[in-house]
């Protein structure tokens, strides 16, 4: 497949002043594409209100339930895009080992160095919730395309993991442009031995920027410089 993205850029360095602002996470939409082609696709909904209120509770305050990203991983077919032509949109039975890739779109990043981070319902990774034979490998892409990180145990570095929800963290996406759009490739596999049958997945997707940076205004420096100055003759007058 074709790759044509923003790449992120390095800021520059600059000096944090007294306040430095927290940013919210930025919560993708799968779309159609590399970005080329924006339409959201339909998704399937979730199985329950529970469900819901957890993955967007786990995403943060600015995560809504109708953030939940619903998708089938294919099991019988072949390698396909969410959302083309149905891919990932409904159940099917087979042995697995085809790829559903997906692309997510994040609009008006917050910028600065930023980190994704994945919140699963279901994710069957080795050793957490994964049924006989059964598991997933998740693949993630950078804003280039360069493959950055895949899971496939929560044993594997950034991944953190239970019965129940899964977590991926802190996958790093360098420093990214402020309010600026940025697509991130997930590359979903299910592998089973036996025919299977799969189930619904659902997951919010965030990016996480540091905090902003704020330089000091030139009147912080002026002020620093005159303390420097008093604290000088209080110790001349003291001698």
């Amino acid at each position: 497949m074709g790759i044509s993205l923003k790449s992120p850029i390095v800021a520059s360095a600059m000096v944090c002043g007294i306040a430095c602002g927290v940013q919210a996470a930025t919560i993708g939409s799968a779309v159609l594409g590399n970005g080329s082609n924006t339409t959201v696709v339909g998704q399937p909904t979730p199985s329950g209100s529970e469900q819901a209120a957890l993955l967007a509770d786990a995403a943060g305050t600015s995560a809504l339930a109708a953030d939940i990203i619903g998708y089938f991983i294919p099991l019988g077919g072949s390698n396909c895009t969410f959302g083309s032509s149905g891919c990932g949109l409904n159940a099917d039975a087979g042995f697995g080992g085809l790829i559903l890739s997906m692309w997510l779109k994040f609009t008006n990043v917050e910028g600065g160095n930023s980190t994704l981070n994945l919140f699963f319902e279901d994710l069957d990774l080795a050793g957490s919730n994964d049924p006989q034979n059964f598991f997933e490998q998740v693949v993630v892409h950078d804003t280039s395309g360069v493959e950055v990180a895949t899971f496939d145990d929560v044993t594997n570095s950034g991944v953190s993991g239970d019965t129940g929800t899964q977590l991926i963290t802190s996958v790093g996406l360098g420093s990214l442009i402020a309010n600026d759009d940025y697509w991130i490739k997930l590359d979903f596999s299910a592998s089973s031995q036996r025919n299977g049958y799969n189930t619904p997945e659902f997951l919010i997707a965030a990016i996480d920027g540091t905090p902003a940076v704020i330089p000091l205004p030139a009147a912080g420096w002026l002020l620093l410089a005159g303390l420097g100055g008093l604290f000088g003759l209080r110790r001349k007058k003291a001698a």
